[in-house]
């Protein structure tokens, strides 16, 4: 069985990294991730092994939030802890997602799907989000990282 898609258990997200950040840096951020003791070490100890390894790190990458601030990727996570039941039913979405690109509106979306559930409103989104991606978009951003 699969698990279902998180933002939260993101390599990025449980080292505290960013995209742009450098192996040593990677692995400074996974020993203090394991002092800080937020997260198991086996969490840890696989995070940083997905972003060191090409393969898994690009799954990595695109399941991320790529194109964000630090400061967004904070609000938009806090946002997704707290969503209430039924939350993916709210058609307000729109509004709140402004702003972002379509691969990271299609991540946030599919988290929420996968938490919350999702109502026609935000499925219309996700599915625009999906015919918005671009790879040439997506490979340019990835190669300034």
């Amino acid at each position: 069985m699969s698990t279902p898609f998180d933002l939260r258990k993101n390599p990025f997200n449980l080292l505290g990294a960013s995209p742009g950040d450098p192996q040593d840096i990677l692995h400074e951020k996974h020993d203090d991730a394991v002092l800080d003791g937020d997260h198991d070490e086996a969490s840890l100890a696989d995070a940083l092994r997905r972003l060191t390894s090409p393969k898994t790190r690009l799954e990595a990458e695109l399941s991320w939030l790529l194109d964000q601030s630090a400061a967004r990727i904070r609000e938009l996570l806090a946002l997704l802890r707290k969503l209430p039941k039924g939350a993916g039913e709210r058609d307000d979405w729109s509004s709140m997602l402004a702003g972002l690109s379509a691969l990271s509106k299609a991540n946030v979306l599919a988290d929420i799907a996968a938490h919350a559930g999702i109502g026609e409103a935000p499925l219309n989104l996700l599915s625009e989000a999906w015919d918005q991606l671009s790879i040439d978009a997506i490979e340019t951003r990835m190669m300034e990282l």
